[in-house]
């Protein structure tokens, strides 16, 4: 009875033993999924100009072994690799990493990044590369032109007539422009006061103002670009005359 015993047990071992056999000898194949590979921002200037940030590559990975790591890779745009950094997992799912702002110091163009997941049986995945387009440096002050406005003169606001003027002018930048704003000094008045103008064609900019009391009114247009480069247009006079008899 015993030696039956045994040879069952033996039996049972040895299918186990070559169950487990069975399945060591499969390997997993199958490589990761990447998807919702992501970079911010996409445009970015080059070392050393303002503006220039670190970019946030992220993604999301799957396999049914699990995911063992990701990798960014950056290509400059005269296809040398710039570098690559290894990405981690953060609590929202997606694997991410920074690439320091002083990667960026070749050449402006398109840059390019990749995402590469490993599982951990080290089959690969390499995602589509994400352009990040790097800019030179913009040191120019963005270029007022066309300014006019009208009418010439206004009367004070106790008066009948026209009260309010409307400043025009046409602002440039190459890198865009943040914001336009006219600054007025009121008859009588002894600080500057501001107000924003507002976009109203492909590079046009106005503002109106008015009900100001008898005098000389002062103003000038200042325009930014994102650096925060500034123009200043020269000081302007409008007379705003007595009340029409």
């Amino acid at each position: 009875m015993k030696r039956v015993l045994s040879i069952v047990v033996l039996c049972v071992v040895l299918f186990t033993l070559s169950g487990l056999t069975a399945f060591a000898g499969t390997p997993d194949v199958t490589p990761p999924v990447v998807y919702a590979v992501g970079v911010s921002p996409t445009t970015e200037p080059m070392k050393g100009c303002t503006g220039n940030v670190p970019v946030k590559v992220q993604a999301k990975a799957t396999d049914l072994g699990g995911v063992k790591m990701l990798q960014a890779t950056l290509k400059a745009p005269d296809g040398a690799i710039a570098g690559t950094w290894n990405m981690a997992l953060a609590a929202d799912g997606y694997w991410k990493v920074w690439i320091p702002k002083t990667a960026f110091a070749v050449k402006a163009g398109a840059w390019l990044v990749r995402v590469k997941a490993w599982d951990y049986f080290d089959n690969t995945t390499v995602s589509g590369w994400k352009t990040i387009t790097v800019t030179a440096c913009d040191k120019t002050a963005p270029t007022i032109s066309d300014l006019t406005w009208t009418p010439n003169e206004i009367v004070p606001s106790d008066c009948d007539g026209i009260k309010n003027i409307l400043v025009q002018a046409n602002v440039w930048d190459a890198s865009g422009i943040k914001k336009v704003e006219l600054w007025y000094r009121a008859p009588t008045a002894i600080g500057w006061a501001v107000v924003n103008m507002a976009h109203y064609s492909n590079l046009g900019y106005q503002a109106s103002i008015g009900n100001f009391p008898a005098g000389t009114l002062n103003f000038y247009v200042k325009a930014f670009d994102p650096f925060n480069h500034v123009t200043y247009t020269a000081d302007q006079a409008v007379t705003v005359a007595g009340c029409p008899i």
